[in-house]
């Protein structure tokens, strides 16, 4: 859809908004790729807000995150490493 705005209108839009349905890696590295701002509603904010989501040690969003070295470490104090 962004690129048929940007093919068809004179101007371009920087910020963009959208609901949970569109939260995807693929996404937010077009936006990025493309210089938006995205504000995009996570898929689990509702259930974020919940003190049983913040209890639970195996969500990511629980871990402490080292920009870094690009890894996590989960409440048995291991470090989590993306492999590809």
């Amino acid at each position: 859809m962004l690129e048929k705005l940007k093919n068809n209108l004179p101007q371009k839009y920087e910020n963009i908004v959208t609901d949970a349905g569109y939260e995807s890696e693929e996404n937010y590295q077009y936006l990025k790729d493309n210089n938006h701002t995205s504000y995009i509603k996570p898929q689990n904010y509702e259930q974020s807000k919940k003190r049983s989501f913040k209890k639970w040690v195996g969500k990511r969003e629980n871990m402490s995150y080292d920009s870094a070295l690009d890894e996590y470490t989960c409440a048995n104090n291991k470090k989590l490493k993306r492999e590809c």
